[in-house]
C-alpha cells in the first residue's frame, strides 16, 4: 500500500473512526481506519498503545485477557476481539467522574453509585505506587490480577486525564469481585454513519458543532456532550454499566439539560450536522483507503 499524503498528526478523523468502529463492532470502519493509520510513521506503535486504552474504556473486563492471556500471550488483534464482544463501560464512567471530582466538582456526589470508589480512584492517580501495591494484594491471582498487571503498564502510555483515570478505575473495579462477562457478538451489518467520526477532536467536527450549537441556541459544550453520549458512544450491545449511566447523567447536569430534552434536541441537531457535513467525512476517509480488509497490525 502506498503511503497517504496526510501526516499521522493530521489523522484525527481516522483515529476517531477506529474507536467508534470498535464500539459498534463494524469491521469495515475498523479496517479503513487501520489501513489509513498503519502506513504512517509511528502508526503501528500508536495503534498498539491506543488499543489498550480503547479496551479499558470500552470493554475493561477483557483487558487482562487481551494483553496478558494464559501463559502471558497477547491477543494478535485485540481491537477486533474487543469489537466482536458486548461492551461494559463502567471503567470509563468511574474514570470520568473521578476526573470531575479531582477538579473539585462536588456534583459528582449526586450521581455516583459509590463516592468512596471515586475517592479511591482520585487517590490512585495521586499515589500510584501505593495503589498498585494495594491492587496486587487484593488480586493475587487469576483474571483480575492479569487485568491489574496490564493496567499498570497501560497507564504509562495514556496521556489524557480521562484515559488515565479510566485505567485506574478498571484496576479498582477488578478488586471488587468477579469480572463481568462480555458476550460474543456478530459483526455489525449496518451501514456505518461515517459522519460520527467528525467529533470535537477533529477540525471539521469542532467547526460544525460550533455552527449547529449557535443555530440551535445551545452551548458548544452542551452540543459536544449530546453528540458524544447520544451518538458517538453507541455500541453494539452495552452490558449493565451503572457507572457509565452516572457519568452520562453528570454530563447532562453540567450542561443544565435533562436527558429527555437532550434526546429531542439531538434529533434536530443530527439532521443539521449531516446536512452541513454532507459526504465530506466519507470522502476524506474512504477515498484514501487502499482496501477494506482489516489489517490491524499490518500482517
Amino acid at each position: 500500500m502506498e503511503k497517504s499524503e496526510i501526516k499521522l498528526s493530521d489523522f484525527s478523523l481516522a483515529k476517531s473512526l477506529l474507536q467508534k468502529g470498535v464500539r459498534r463492532g463494524h469491521m469495515g470502519a475498523i479496517g479503513r481506519a487501520s489501513d489509513l493509520i498503519l502506513p504512517q510513521e509511528g502508526g503501528r506503535s500508536w495503534i498498539r498503545s491506543r488499543s489498550k486504552i480503547i479496551a479499558f474504556e470500552e470493554s475493561w473486563p477483557m483487558a487482562g485477557h487481551l494483553f496478558c492471556g494464559p501463559g502471558g500471550t497477547e491477543d494478535p488483534a485485540p481491537l477486533l476481539t474487543c469489537a466482536l464482544h458486548s461492551k461494559q463501560k463502567d471503567a470509563a464512567g468511574l474514570g470520568a467522574l473521578a476526573v470531575a471530582w479531582a477538579d473539585g466538582d462536588k456534583r459528582v456526589e449526586d450521581v455516583a453509585p459509590d463516592s468512596r470508589a471515586v475517592a479511591i480512584v482520585c487517590a490512585a492517580m495521586e499515589r500510584p505506587d501505593a495503589f498498585w501495591a494495594w491492587a496486587r494484594k487484593e488480586c493475587p491471582t487469576g483474571p483480575a490480577r492479569a487485568l491489574v498487571s496490564v493496567a499498570q503498564g497501560a497507564v504509562k502510555v495514556a496521556y489524557s486525564p480521562g484515559d488515565i483515570a479510566s485505567i485506574y478505575a478498571a484496576a479498582y473495579l477488578a478488586t471488587q469481585g468477579p469480572l463481568p462477562v462480555l458476550r460474543p457478538m456478530a459483526p455489525s451489518a449496518e451501514p456505518f454513519p461515517w459522519w460520527v467520526a467528525a467529533d470535537k477532536h477533529t477540525a471539521l467536527g469542532a467547526e460544525v458543532l460550533s455552527l449547529v450549537a449557535q443555530k440551535m441556541g445551545q452551548t458548544y459544550r452542551g452540543m459536544v456532550s449530546m453528540l458524544f453520549h447520544l451518538e458517538g458512544v453507541i455500541v453494539n450491545h452495552l452490558e449493565p454499566s451503572p457507572w457509565w449511566d452516572a457519568a452520562r447523567q453528570y454530563s447532562f447536569i453540567c450542561c443544565g439539560i435533562e436527558e429527555k430534552r437532550a434526546r429531542e434536541i439531538m434529533k434536530s441537531a443530527r439532521r443539521e450536522i449531516i446536512q452541513i457535513m454532507g459526504d465530506r467525512v466519507e470522502r476524506e476517509l474512504c477515498s484514501r483507503t487502499g482496501d477494506q480488509q482489516v489489517h490491524m497490525f499490518g500482517e
